[in-house]
């Protein structure tokens, strides 16, 4: 019901709210005819079913992509939220004064706390690298991560 009420949908969302009453009447009226006409019950289990799977079909077939669902929950979460806005950033380097070192280092964690891991880059004047270093930091803060990061690289650099 939250699904269907929420107004902040994804593209997928969306289509799902548009297509997903008629695939419910057409699967509720040929469960009924076969009930009707062959004498097979009902059943709401079934019918549940075949929406799904004739959902999931219509979604693969307009997105040309493979959904991994097994359950409208998971159909739902896959669409209850617009998916996330990415933006891209070009990065370039700028040649510094002659002798001069750049290091830059960065740490990160997936999930807060989460699994974490740090790396760096020390370059000459002209851009290129003169080492590199990456390493596991287990388990921390995405914040801890950052500060483990920028020890490491401190370490390194004495």
């Amino acid at each position: 019901m939250a699904w269907w009420m929420s107004s902040s949908r994804s593209e997928k969302g969306r289509f799902l709210f548009f297509v997903l009453p008629s695939l419910i009447c057409w699967h509720i009226w040929k469960a009924r005819n076969k009930a009707y006409y062959e004498g097979v019950q009902m059943r709401l289990g079934r019918i549940c079913h075949d929406i799904l799977i004739d959902m999931k079909g219509v979604v693969e077939v307009q997105f040309n992509q493979r959904l991994g669902v097994q359950t409208f929950l998971q159909l739902y979460e896959g669409t209850a939220h617009p998916p996330p806005c990415y933006s891209v950033q070009l990065v370039g380097w700028r040649v510094t004064e002659e002798g001069t070192l750049t290091l830059n280092t960065d740490g990160c964690s997936k999930g807060n706390p989460g699994v974490s891991g740090g790396g760096g880059i020390l370059r000459d004047s002209l851009g290129l690298p003169l080492f590199v270093f990456s390493t596991y930091f287990g388990e921390t803060s995405s914040l801890r991560a950052e500060v483990l990061a920028l020890a490491t690289r401190l370490r390194l650099c004495m």
